[in-house]
Formats: C-alpha cells, sequence, structure tokens
C-alpha cells in the first residue's frame, strides 16, 4: 500500500484503518458488510488510479541485469536476454558460462582462497559441485543448485553444447525457464 500511495498520492492505509477501525469486535453482519463495501470502494478507486498511472515495471532479471558490475556477465546477460526466444539452442549455451560467471563472483566475494576464485576458467559441473560443497550461497539457493544439478537439468544444458544429435535441441522456450531461475536467484547473491 505504501508504494501505491507514493504513486497514486492517496492515503490509501490511512483511510483502509479508518473504516475498520472500531468494528474489530463487530459481530452485524450488516455493519461487517457495509464496512467491506467502503474498503472495497476505496481500493478500487486506488487501483483505478495507479492503473491510470501506467507505471512501467522491468521484469525481476532486467532489474537485476541493471545492477550487475562485473563486464563479462554483464554482457552475457544481456546477450541472453536477446536471444532466448529466438535462439533458445544458443541461449542454453551462454546460460551455461552465466552460471559458470555467477558462481565464480560468488566465490571471488566470500571464498578468494578457493582455487576457482583465482584461475580463469570456467567449468559448469564442477562449479555447481563447488557451489555445493563449499556452501558457497544460502541454504535456499543451494537447494535450487542442487534440483538443477539433480535434476536433469545440468544434463539437458551439456547436452546441448556437447552432444551432436538433434534430440539434445530445446523446442520450447519452457525449458530454460529452470536455468532462467536459477540465474535469477544467484544473482541475489552478487548483485
Amino acid at each position: 500500500m505504501m508504494k501505491a500511495e507514493n504513486i497514486t498520492g492517496a492515503m490509501i492505509a490511512f483511510n483502509v484503518g479508518n473504516y475498520t477501525g472500531g468494528f474489530e469486535d463487530e459481530k452485524d453482519v450488516e455493519v461487517l458488510d457495509a464496512v467491506r463495501a467502503r474498503m472495497l470502494n476505496n481500493l478500487d478507486r486506488n487501483i483505478g488510479a495507479m492503473d491510470a498511472a501506467r507505471i512501467p515495471v522491468k521484469p525481476e532479471l532486467q532489474q537485476l541485469i541493471d545492477k550487475v558490475t562485473h563486464p563479462k556477465l554483464k554482457v552475457m546477460l544481456k546477450e541472453f536476454q536477446d536471444m532466448q526466444a529466438s535462439q533458445p539452442n544458443s541461449a542454453s549455451i551462454v546460460l551455461r558460462t552465466i552460471i559458470c560467471l555467477t558462481i565464480k563472483i560468488r566465490a571471488q566475494k566470500t571464498r578468494p582462497e578457493l582455487a576457482m576464485a583465482k584461475d580463469d576458467e570456467l567449468e559448469f559441473t564442477p562449479y555447481l559441485n563447488k557451489a555445493i560443497d563449499e556452501k558457497l550461497f544460502d541454504s535456499g539457493d543451494i537447494k535450487y543448485i542442487k534440483n538443477f544439478r539433480d535434476g536433469n537439468l545440468r544434463d539437458m544444458f551439456d547436452n546441448i553444447t556437447h552432444k551432436d544429435h538433434e534430440k539434445w535441441l530445446i523446442k520450447d522456450n519452457d525449458e530454460l525457464k529452470p536455468g532462467i531461475e536459477l540465474i535469477t536467484k544467484l544473482l541475489y547473491a552478487i548483485t
């Protein structure tokens, strides 16, 4: 409500509080219906005002990309954004690099003594394993990485990159979603 108040200039929370104040113990359904109607009318008015303001909201991944300072990662993320809808197989290869870079940057920030934080190599499966074994991210992020690694998602991205057969091509952009969810989650840890 506070964000909506900043956009519309209305005092939404204050008005809702005034409408409900003193009715906490009310049992009369007709009175409660009248309070409910006033609250809904207030909310509807403010939703209309917000809709009229048409404040554009960037997608979550784009907001995170804007915060990334690592030059190569920023370029790879922007290129990934541009190609994911029209070139999902190429995007999946870029996604592997993005995952590696994100893990490496996190290691550089939290565990600079690790070899992976010092060298110039990017190694997909070893980095996933190292991120888990070294607990480079918080427990929720580690679960995402484990699910990605153990749920055949890593294999899919490996096979697109390293296998010759056409069965290893992405046929639907939805197949990129788990990878996008993973990088979105991990980007929060480095931005």
